[in-house]
């Protein structure tokens, strides 16, 4: 989307997160953060990281967020008006969902 590469929104909120020194934390909440069947639990990742299983969810709620507004901020830039943007979003989660 806009004059980014494919994947760039995720290399955004990763350097993002490299910039408050959480490097190894978003390593481990990437595929929690994309709900990929294939991500350790929060439990798992909580004992990794020896944080406690809500600081964990809070971690991957707040990435989350961040990624929306990265996404959307891409949005904005590819249609026509405003009013368009959330469309654009239903249909960009349609082609990839399952």
């Amino acid at each position: 989307m806009g004059n980014n590469p494919p994947g760039a929104h995720h290399e955004t909120l990763a350097r993002g997160v490299r910039h408050h020194g959480r490097s190894k934390l978003f390593e481990f909440l990437r595929g929690a953060v994309a709900r990929d069947e294939s991500a350790l639990s929060y439990a798992q990742i909580a004992a990794q990281l020896n944080l406690t299983e809500a600081a964990v969810k809070m971690a991957v709620q707040r990435l989350r967020a961040r990624y929306r507004e990265i996404l959307r901020s891409e949005i904005v830039e590819t249609v026509s008006s405003p009013d368009e943007v959330e469309e654009e979003i239903r249909h960009l989660f349609s082609a990839f969902g399952p």
